[in-house]
């Protein structure tokens, strides 16, 4: 049975929060892709503490799909705050923000379809990037490659990492979800607004 786990559930919420944010009516892959750089700025206390009630990975796990990603961006000579506000800036579609719960596109679905393909039982959030990278729509390819992007090396990391965590065992430590929306939409301001803490 495939299940998804905790870093990827968050890159999901922050992924709709994103779509959301540029007017979107769906959660677009290029969303989803904000919502992996994204990840990688959150620290690890917070989003411990956004699952500390109720899901299944340990602190160490939520580390190392964290680690994984960075590994990939780096790759990819990719840093996350400025290219995902050069991404956010030409995803925008200038429509208000949306409201209520988005869904996934009928691409967002294929890329989780084939990052569930590449996982054996709990998809994480490099077998997500590894299937976006294999599925990637035209704009996000040709944005990647105005940055700069070295996109031979990120697709090369992704999909390694995504096969070396297929042969890892099941983390011991247990968190569990505590379903605060609002803590994770208020540290994602700060964090916007360049308010660490």
């Amino acid at each position: 049975m495939i299940r998804h786990s905790d870093s990827l559930v968050l890159a999901w919420k922050i992924a709709e929060l994103e779509a959301r944010n540029l007017g979107s009516r769906e959660i677009e892959p290029a969303h989803f892709f904000l919502g992996l750089l994204k990840e990688v700025d959150l620290s690890v206390g917070f989003v411990a503490d956004y699952f500390k009630n109720g899901r299944q990975d340990s602190v160490e796990q939520l580390t190392k799909d964290v680690s994984e990603l960075k590994s990939a961006f780096a790759a990819g000579n990719i840093e996350s705050t400025p290219i995902r506000r050069q991404l956010r800036s030409a995803l925008h579609s200038g429509h208000d923000s949306t409201k209520g719960r988005l869904r996934r596109s009928c691409e967002s679905r294929k890329v989780f379809l084939s990052a569930e393909a590449l996982s054996k039982s709990v998809v994480r959030p490099i077998h997500l990037l590894a299937a976006l990278l294999g599925q990637m729509p035209m704009e996000l390819r040709e944005f990647l490659q105005k940055i700069g992007a070295n996109y031979e090396a990120f697709i090369a990391t992704a999909g390694r990492l995504s096969k070396e965590r297929n042969n890892e065992g099941r983390p011991k430590i247990f968190l569990r979800k505590t379903g605060n929306v609002e803590g994770l939409e208020a540290e994602l301001k700060r964090m916007r607004n360049g308010h660490k803490h």
